[in-house]
């Protein structure tokens, strides 16, 4: 199964993408479709969010408006950069958003479950098979999309080394539409 989901997600990535009408449970979501200019702020040894790097965001419709594809690169305070493809649907099994994550710099993919309303959209991989490892730590993400003011998104990260018992800031993206 797991070979299956990878396949798929290649042939997804490769997929060309047109204007498409979505599946109707990602239609309140369709405002994501677009070109953003990513801001991206990670908290210092205090918690506080830093001054934001830049980074940008392709988003678009796949397979007929059943996925929504993002292609993004985030630029880190560290000076390295994070390049993303991303896959969000909701599966008609259950109902249940579900998101894929390949990213190149780590090599990884994953795929996290969760919950989306018309506001927003939670999803977390601690059912994926396996956490990010980090210092000898096994790492899972919650991912937390929610829409602000100006039409703009935003994206917050947050990790827990327990198995969601306690979450702690990773980043936060904010994506303003591109000029």
């Amino acid at each position: 199964m797991r070979l299956f989901s990878i396949a798929l997600f290649i042939i997804l990535i490769l997929t060309d993408t047109q204007a498409q009408s979505l599946n109707p449970k990602l239609e309140s979501w369709e405002n994501l479709i677009g070109d953003w200019k990513v801001l991206t702020y990670e908290p210092d040894s205090t918690g506080a969010w830093m001054a934001p790097t830049i980074g940008n965001a392709k988003i678009s419709s796949i397979l007929d408006g059943t996925f929504i594809k993002e292609e993004v690169i985030y630029s880190l305070n560290n000076g390295n950069t994070l390049t993303m493809y991303n896959i969000l649907g909701v599966d008609p099994r259950n109902g249940k958003a579900r998101y894929m994550a390949l990213d190149k710099e780590y090599g990884t993919m994953d795929v996290y479950e969760g919950t989306l309303d018309s506001e927003k959209i939670m999803v977390s991989n601690l059912l994926s098979d396996e956490g990010f490892i980090s210092d000898g730590q096994s790492l899972h993400f919650r991912l937390t999309f929610s829409k602000v003011r100006g039409g703009n998104h935003q994206l917050l990260v947050e990790y827990t080394n327990d198995y969601g018992k306690n979450w702690h800031p990773f980043s936060k993206n904010v994506y303003q539409a591109s000029n």
